[in-house]
């Protein structure tokens, strides 16, 4: 009887040292806890594996992070920002031109300037001259993002159209 007590006892000490080696990992905190006074001792396994609980110590690990948790309820709106600065009209082409639009039935293009005046350019014989289409654009020519002598698209995406007898622009407002 008197063996096996020895046995069991050194198997409880085994069993108790075993517990206070266990290393932690790096997502973890280790500490030793005195089994009689509950004082708290923090270790850290991973400097050398030398340190280790008492007998008389429990070892205690938790986790550095715990799970993540429910979203929380969304947050009050903020307070609206500052007026930003003014933006640069937009700017098409090159140089003083905007746009340039081929128009094959006379072998040349029309060009709309950014001053607004609309010309034409013949490559038969090579000439470039100033034309009225009719009336002046319903829009800065800084605010077209498209151009094709009668009609064009504003940068609100309105579709705008010149009839051949012009009375007025008509606004069909945005493309669907």
């Amino acid at each position: 009887m008197k063996l096996s007590k020895n046995i069991l006892l050194a198997v409880g000490v085994l069993a108790v040292l075993t517990l206070g080696v266990v290393a932690a990992t790096d997502n973890e905190i280790s500490a030793c806890v005195t089994n009689d006074t509950g004082k708290l001792r923090m270790i850290n396994f991973l400097e050398g594996m030398t340190k280790q609980c008492a007998p008389t110590e429990t070892l205690l690990v938790w986790n550095k992070q715990g799970i993540q948790g429910p979203q929380g309820d969304k947050g009050d709106k903020g307070d609206t920002g500052d007026q930003g600065e003014p933006g640069l009209s937009a700017q098409h082409g090159a140089g003083n031109i905007a746009f340039i639009f081929s128009d094959l039935s006379m072998d040349g293009y029309y060009i709309l300037k950014t001053d607004g005046t609309v010309w034409i350019a013949s490559n038969n014989p090579p000439h470039t001259t100033q034309i009225q289409v009719g009336l002046a654009l319903p829009v800065p020519v800084g605010d077209i993002v498209a151009w094709q002598l009668r009609t064009l698209v504003d940068k609100d995406g309105n579709y705008w159209f010149l009839p051949n007898n012009p009375s007025v622009w008509q606004n069909f407002g945005p493309l669907p």
